[in-house]
């Protein structure tokens, strides 16, 4: 009876061991769902900006945006209860403007949003090549036609890697050089 027992127990001890060896071989042979890669171009004033405030509303850790002036004052009146909201669940905004060819200056209406510590604004002297921004790393939009108004150019909307590297990367290297903006002398 003693030795039944015992044969009892190491086919059951084999078996348990075969039972967690064929789980883990399974589990290494399952190949992950590749992730879904999309681009679309979004056009109208008032979709792109439903679609940014969507984006906006998701946004957990960073928005980096990339354009002229004139377009961030057209979009931040669209967008600036939104963007306070972002800021107030500890988003952060880095923002880099094309300066424009005359002094500018800010609505009183963003002076919250502007002055709030997780929001800073940078200028480049030079034309910028595009319109574009950046979503927690994960979306990004960019103007078809990066010079004209958001109501003249459809935007292009992907969460495909390879150009938000690309966007990421061309962002890092415009924000270390650019100047940073002392927004407070210029709010009127």
């Amino acid at each position: 009876a003693i030795m039944v027992k015992e044969k009892a127990n190491a086919y059951q001890k084999m078996t348990n061991e075969v039972r967690d060896f064929l789980a883990k071989y399974e589990e290494q042979q399952q190949v992950p769902a590749e992730e879904k890669f999309q681009i679309s171009i979004v056009e109208g004033k008032e979709t792109i900006i439903k679609k940014s405030k969507q984006c906006t509303n998701n946004l957990t850790t960073e928005m980096c945006i990339l354009t002229t002036y004139q377009r961030w004052t057209h979009i931040k009146m669209e967008m600036c209860e939104d963007v306070e909201q972002a800021l107030n669940r500890s988003v952060r905004y880095r923002v880099i403007v094309e300066k424009p060819v005359m002094d500018f200056a800010f609505p009183k209406e963003f002076k919250k949003v502007l002055l709030h510590p997780r929001y800073e604004m940078r200028v480049v002297p030079d034309k910028l090549k595009m319109n574009a921004c950046l979503f927690d790393d994960k979306v990004a939009s960019f103007s078809l036609y990066p010079s004209r108004t958001l109501t003249e150019t459809p935007m292009i909307w992907t969460n495909h890697p390879s150009l938000l590297v690309g966007f990421k990367d061309h962002f890092e290297n415009l924000w270390n050089i650019a100047e940073k903006v002392d927004v407070k002398d210029r709010i009127k």
